[in-house]
């Protein structure tokens, strides 16, 4: 019966989550954070990043590219791809909308906010090498070869 209940709470959370404007808000607003917090700071989501992904120095790179290292503007606004065609969002790049299924069953992979955004690029690039990135090869390839996900998961 519990995992009944929290299953339909998931479900009604995740809703809101899919759709921000419920709450008339933009996806960088509904997802923001106090303009004060360690994270708004690209320094420390940098050190961050380095620590996280010490062990494939492509994601590094790549977190480079796609953000500047950046989860939050300095404003604490989530960071989204200015592209009113993307829902690319956060350190990452991830398509929110793309991934929401995935991504949102789980507090520890929430791409909305900085360790969920790196623990899902992770689950990304376990399942896929730099692949969901290919559209920022040419920015972070020239010191790194593509990985294939044949090699991501050996």
């Amino acid at each position: 019966m519990l995992k009944i209940i929290c299953t339909l709470v998931m479900c009604l959370l995740g809703f809101t989550f899919a759709n921000p404007a419920i709450a008339g808000k933009s996806l960088a607003e509904a997802y923001a954070v106090s303009p004060d917090s360690i994270e708004v700071d690209p320094a420390y989501v940098e050190a961050v990043v380095r620590d996280y992904f010490k062990d494939i120095p492509v994601m590094i790179e790549i977190a480079r590219c796609e953000s500047g290292f950046r989860q939050y503007e300095d404003n604490g606004l989530m960071v989204e791809n200015p592209s009113p065609d993307s829902s690319a969002s956060g350190v990452y790049g991830i398509l929110y909308i793309k991934h929401f299924k995935l991504w949102s069953t789980s507090p520890e992979t929430n791409i909305t906010t900085l360790k969920g955004n790196l623990a899902y690029a992770r689950k990304m690039y376990m399942e896929s090498g730099t692949a969901p990135w290919a559209e920022s090869e040419s920015c972070w390839s020239h010191s790194q070869k593509p990985i294939l996900v044949a090699d991501a998961t050996n």
